[in-house]
C-alpha cells in the first residue's frame, strides 16, 4: 500500500490513504473549536469537556461521546502545523508557546532564566516597534536571533494563530493529509522524517503519453518489477520454479520476459532473433541509457531506464504503444 499511496511523480499511483484524510478531517474541526471558540460547538464541547483546560490538554474520559474521541485523535496533526504569527506580542509567551516560524517544535531553542516562563513577546520589542537586538543577543543562541529576525512585528495588530504550511494561514486538509503521509508539506524547507524528496527519473514520462491507462498502468507495474513473472512469483511462493514457460531459461525475470525470451511478448515488441534488441534498434541497455526510440508499425516504443536495479543493467522500466490485438495478446499472457 506504500507504493500505491505516493504520488505519481515519485513513483506511485496516486491513492489516497483514507485513515489519513479522516484524521485530517478531523483535525479541521480541532482547528475550527481553536480560531471560532465563541461558535456553539466550540461551546458545548468545552463546557463538557475541558472547560479547565485547552483542547490540547484534554482528555477523553470513560464516558465520553464517539465524536469527542475522534476530535482528541486528530488534535497531534494540528499541533503539529500551527503556530502564533506575532503582532504586538501581548499574547505570546517567549518560552513556552509555538511562534518562531521554524518547524517543527516553533519554539526558541533556549533561553535564559532572565526571562520568567510568563514573559511575553512584546518584551523583545523597541518602543519604535522592533526588534531589540541588543537585549535579544543576552538571552537567545545566534539560530534563535536569526529566526526571530525574520518575523515582522506589528505594534497596532494583536497576535493570532495560523497554520504554518499556508501561506494564507489557514488550515487546510491537502497540507495536512502530505505532512501526515510524508512528513513533509509542499513549500517547506524542513523535514519531518528525513525522507527524501527527489524524483525519479522518467516517472512523469509514463503518465504523460496519450495512450490507454491500460498501457500506463502495465508500464508503472513494469517499473516496480511487479509483473508476474516466474520469478517474481517463485519468490512470492505462488510457483516452485522460476523457469521461462516459452524458452525454459531459468530465472524469467523482467528483463528476459520483455527483451530476451522467445515469447510472443519480447518477440512482439522487438522482432528480431530471440526477440533480443539488437544494435540496429538502438537499444543498449545498460546503466545510463536513458530513453530509447523506434518506430513500430507505425506506432512509437518508449523505453526508459529509470533505476539500476539489483544487477545494474537490468531494465527497470519498459513503455510501448502499439497495436491493440499485440497488446491484449501481451496482456493475457502475463496474465495481468
Amino acid at each position: 500500500m506504500e507504493k500505491l499511496s505516493r504520488k505519481k511523480e515519485v513513483g506511485g499511483l496516486g491513492l489516497r490513504k483514507l485513515g489519513a484524510i479522516n484524521l485530517a478531517m478531523l483535525a479541521k474541526q480541532v482547528w475550527r473549536i481553536i480560531m471560532k471558540p465563541d461558535a456553539l460547538l466550540s461551546r458545548i464541547l468545552k463546557h463538557k469537556y475541558f472547560s479547565s483546560t485547552d483542547v490540547f490538554q484534554a482528555v477523553a474520559g470513560s464516558g465520553c461521546s464517539f465524536t469527542w474521541r475522534s476530535i482528541i485523535s486528530a488534535r497531534n496533526m494540528v499541533s503539529a502545523g500551527f503556530r502564533w504569527q506575532v503582532g504586538n506580542g501581548h499574547s505570546v509567551k517567549i518560552r513556552t508557546d509555538k511562534w518562531v516560524p521554524r518547524p517543527w517544535t516553533f519554539k526558541v531553542l533556549t533561553a535564559q532564566n532572565t526571562l520568567g516562563w510568563d514573559a511575553t513577546v512584546s518584551e523583545l520589542l523597541s518602543e519604535e516597534g522592533e526588534w531589540n537586538e541588543e537585549f535579544m543577543q543576552t538571552v537567545f543562541r545566534p539560530e534563535d536571533i536569526g529566526a526571530i529576525n525574520g518575523i515582522s512585528p506589528c505594534r497596532g495588530t494583536p497576535d493570532k494563530l495560523r497554520w504554518h504550511f499556508e501561506k494564507h494561514g489557514r488550515y487546510e486538509v491537502k497540507s495536512t493529509y502530505h505532512l501526515f503521509c510524508t512528513g513533509t508539506v509542499p513549500n517547506s524547507l524542513s523535514s519531518f522524517t528525513g525522507s527524501s524528496s527527489r524524483k525519479p527519473e522518467g516517472w512523469s514520462f509514463i503518465w504523460s503519453d496519450d495512450v490507454s491507462p491500460r498501457v500506463r498502468l502495465f508500464a508503472w507495474r513494469a517499473c516496480r518489477d511487479s509483473l508476474p513473472t516466474s520469478s517474481n512469483l517463485a519468490r512470492r511462493g505462488v510457483t516452485q520454479e522460476g523457469v521461462c514457460p516459452w524458452c525454459g531459461t531459468e530465472g524469467e525475470d523482467l528483463f528476459h520476459t520483455l527483451f530476451l525470451s522467445i515469447s510472443p511478448v519480447s518477440s512482439g515488441l522487438f522482432p528480431t532473433s530471440r526477440g533480443a534488441p539488437s544494435t540496429a534498434h538502438t537499444l543498449i541497455w545498460r546503466r545510463g541509457s536513458m530513453v530509447c526510440i523506434r518506430v513500430l508499425e507505425g506506432h512509437t516504443l518508449f523505453a526508459s531506464c529509470l533505476s539500476t536495479g539489483c544487477c545494474g543493467e537490468r531494465v527497470i522500466g519498459c513503455y510501448s504503444r502499439i497495436l491493440p490485438h499485440r497488446r491484449g495478446f501481451c496482456w493475457s499472457v502475463l496474465g495481468a
